[in-house]
């Protein structure tokens, strides 16, 4: 349901990374891997309504971690506290939930963190989480420490060795298949790799990211062939099991 919303906090986290904190209707029933679609202004400029995974929900806000990366997200970075902005929300599936007691990994790579956050949120209580993130340099502490407070192991690389580990993320995890499930979200050659890794598909659940125009489906801008059908990142995901990929025949684009 389109719904209008008003901006509590526009806060810059890093030079090109913003929290977006808007007030929430408590009628709102959303779970962790749904995204929204925001539309920035009432003109063409732009076009577009911007798709954002969900990072966080509280009783009475929804917060969105985003990055700016074209006109539209820099247009939404200038938007002040008291501005209220036009939402789609929810849109997409959810991720599964692990069954209490579980060994549970979240791989995130960039802002692929955004949605495991949420899913952090939700289960950390009754599961065992082992969190890797990465970036490819040093980040705002923020923007990761969620991972850091809730996980009962956490390990965090950068790409130039400014944080963390100096490397990829996928090179620190070790016995990929003592995991009960695995959730990831993040760069397309990060899932892809993941997704060879893992020997056991059905444990995996990778949210995919793709640019969207409408979010449920109809402008079949998200679309793409995979294991022989035609399958909607919006409509369909974003969040598809292990064996309902394989990047080895996929049309994916990172």
């Amino acid at each position: 349901m389109l719904r209008e919303m008003k901006i509590i906090k526009n806060q810059k986290m890093e030079k090109d990374i913003f929290l977006l904190r808007l007030e929430r209707d408590l009628k709102i029933d959303i779970f962790p891997g749904q995204f929204a679609m925001l539309r920035i202004n009432d003109s063409y400029d732009p076009l577009l309504s911007r798709p954002l995974s969900i990072y966080k929900v509280s009783d009475d806000s929804i917060e969105f971690l985003y990055k700016i990366v074209g006109r539209g997200t820099y247009l939404l970075s200038n938007k002040k506290q008291g501005d209220k902005i036009k939402v789609l929300l929810p849109l997409g599936n959810r991720f599964p939930l692990p069954i209490h007691g579980e060994k549970i990994a979240l791989v995130g790579g960039g802002m692929g963190i955004v949605p495991l956050s949420f899913l952090l949120d939700y289960i950390y209580k009754d599961v065992d989480v082992y969190s890797y993130i990465g970036f490819p340099t040093k980040i705002h502490e923020g923007i990761w420490e969620n991972f850091k407070e809730k996980s009962k192991f956490f390990l965090l690389s950068t790409e130039d060795g400014s944080l963390g580990e100096k490397g990829v993320i996928l090179d620190f995890i070790f016995d990929i298949d003592r995991f009960d499930r695995l959730y990831a979200c993040g760069p397309t050659s990060m899932l892809m790799n993941l997704w060879r890794k893992v020997k056991h598909k059905e444990k995996l659940y990778l949210s995919l990211e793709e640019k969207m125009a409408c979010g449920f489906g109809v402008c079949l801008g998200c679309v793409f062939r995979n294991n022989g059908k035609n399958l909607h990142i919006c409509k369909d995901g974003p969040v598809f099991s292990g064996v309902e990929v394989n990047f080895s025949e996929s049309q994916f684009t990172d």
